[in-house]
């Protein structure tokens, strides 16, 4: 059963709705749902939905993996299979 908030959904900003923002899951406008194909600074971005100062820090992370080729965040982002991070089943 997909999680629903008890609080309800937030509502989206002027902006997002003026862009046609709406609610959907991935599985309901993408065919095969991917979270993270590629972790790179290059790859994250800020779009209608968003704090900018989560999504640099985001993008320094994956560049600080890219760079030393170690994980930093990419362990901790869930859920998972096999270790990677997947797109949820709810």
């Amino acid at each position: 059963e997909p999680f629903n908030d008890p609080d309800g959904r937030i509502k989206p900003s002027q902006k997002q709705v003026e862009a046609g923002a709406m609610w959907a899951r991935p599985s309901q406008f993408v065919q095969a749902p991917c979270v993270i194909r590629l972790l790179s600074y290059l790859t994250v971005t800020q779009s209608l939905a968003g704090d900018c100062s989560f999504v640099s820090s985001l993008a320094v992370c994956a560049g600080w993996e890219r760079r030393f080729n170690r994980v930093l965040i990419s362990r901790n982002i869930f859920p998972q299979v096999n270790g990677e991070p997947c797109i949820s089943p709810y």
